[in-house]
């Protein structure tokens, strides 16, 4: 972190790699997500849908018979050629944007230029084109807050007594961990949107026919991402 980074953590009490520095990270990105325009958001969701996917959850977390760095890089080059191997040109395209992503941070439109990005994302174009606006909006601000909630699942596993209290004093949101203390959760998605809910403040772009705010708020992720979908990288 650069100077002025650490400068302003020390001016706002918020520590580096905190829950409390998760949290505004999330806060932030629910608010630009909220602030975005539509046609910035179906954008985001058009390159989110094409270009990452669950082909690179195993691919990052290969399996080797060795915890030496060359044998997880070869476990890691030995996914990628199989999944070369079956694929479509297409396919190899997008595996290959992926890979450039992850691995060098170069964009797919930097990697395979303009007109590739084009062909290969023209069906999810279609696809989000048919999206409710609410929906679009929605699923983005549940998907914004998926790092604090998995951090605070995971906290939540290596606790032995007192969860609420063992929460709380992790800096974890006052309603979060009421909230979290409640029931058993089948899972983070479910939880975001019931904790979302009982905040408050959700905007929407028409007026929803469903007074429910978590369950319209799960539906609307359920159908862009898929209730299983995996968690989309940052």
């Amino acid at each position: 972190m650069s100077s002025s980074g650490r400068k302003r953590s020390r001016e706002t009490g918020v520590v580096p790699g905190s829950v409390r520095e998760l949290f505004e990270q999330c806060s932030q990105l629910e608010r630009k997500w909220s602030r975005a325009s539509i046609d910035r958001i179906k954008a985001d969701l058009v390159d989110h849908l094409t270009f990452r996917g669950p082909v690179f959850d195993a691919f990052s977390r290969p399996k080797s018979d060795s915890a030496s760095p060359d044998s997880e890089l070869a476990a890691r080059y030995r996914v990628l050629l199989n999944a070369f191997r079956d694929a479509t040109t297409d396919e190899r395209l997008r595996f290959f944007a992926l890979w450039a992503r992850a691995e060098l941070n170069i964009l797919p439109k930097d990697s395979m230029g303009s007109e590739v990005v084009e062909r290969l994302s023209a069906e999810e174009k279609k696809r989000v084109s048919k999206i409710p606006l609410n929906d679009l909006r929605y699923a983005g601000i549940v998907r914004a807050w998926l790092p604090y909630v998995d951090r605070l699942f995971h906290d939540a596993k290596s606790v032995s007594s007192s969860l609420g209290e063992s929460l709380r004093s992790l800096d974890y949101d006052q309603l979060a961990v009421e909230i979290f203390t409640t029931k058993r959760w089948r899972s983070p998605i479910e939880f975001i949107c019931e904790w979302l809910a009982g905040r408050g403040g959700i905007q929407k772009e028409k007026p929803r026919k469903d007074p429910d705010i978590s369950r319209t708020l799960r539906n609307a992720y359920s159908r862009i991402f898929g209730s299983g979908a995996p968690h989309p990288p940052k």
